[in-house]
């Protein structure tokens, strides 16, 4: 006896943005870091999602 299996599968592929913002507030430290000259940053995220069913 021949059994015989099928599989299907469905691929969805979508893109994605997101976009987001920060602010870093002054904590008072006298460590100098980028953030005290730049407190506001800007933030751009994309890319490819596969999604198998």
């Amino acid at each position: 006896m021949l059994r015989v299996q099928v599989v299907q599968y469905m691929i969805t592929v979508s893109q994605f943005y997101s976009p987001s913002s920060l602010y870093y507030f002054k904590d008072g430290s006298n460590t100098p870091t980028i953030y005290q000259d730049h407190p506001l940053n800007f933030n751009l995220s994309f890319g490819l999602r596969f999604n198998l069913k």
